[in-house]
């Protein structure tokens, strides 16, 4: 009889944890999808193609998303240089820093060292990123996009985000 107990209290908390994490009790942010990498950066007085150009401009191989295709995908010292120069030009994160800054992450990266120097923002870089590219040549697209169908005629032409 009081194992059968056991097994029915054990049985109803199971059952309340669930209720209570489906309900809406739990975090939001656990069902969401990382945010893009245009939204986790704010700087007063700029438009999200400002922020796209100086994500370029620091070396960020997309503007899209976090998630970047494995064929470009940077290093954690390299995400941490570009959020460095991010940093340095003015612009916050609007993420916890905690858990998206690569320097507070992975303090011992050598761009994180004290005395690191900076990449500094680059418009030829922008305009030679890959990004930029793929935008404009449906050739380079086609060759480089992880979705080749996605890669049309007509959506070819320079975005704001990659004109001078």
């Amino acid at each position: 009889m009081r194992k059968q107990i056991q097994k029915v209290l054990a049985a109803r908390s199971v059952f309340i944890a669930v209720l209570f994490a489906l309900s809406g009790c739990g975090s939001p942010d656990w069902f969401q999808p990382p945010p893009q990498e245009g939204q986790v950066w704010t700087k007063p007085g700029s438009s999200s193609t400002e922020i796209s150009k100086a994500l370029l401009e620091c070396g960020s191989v997309s503007v899209s998303s976090l998630g970047v295709p494995p064929r470009e995908d940077k290093t954690p010292n390299q995400k941490a240089q570009i959020q460095r120069c991010m940093f340095a030009d003015g612009f916050t994160m609007t993420v916890p820093k905690k858990q998206w800054y690569y320097c507070e992450t992975n303090p011992s990266l050598p761009a994180c060292q004290a005395g690191a120097s900076v990449v500094q923002r680059s418009v030829s870089r922008r305009l030679q990123s890959n990004y930029c590219r793929r935008e404009s040549d449906l050739k380079f697209c086609i060759l480089t996009a992880v979705n080749k169908y996605a890669c049309t005629q007509t959506e070819r032409g320079f975005p704001p985000v990659c004109r001078r």
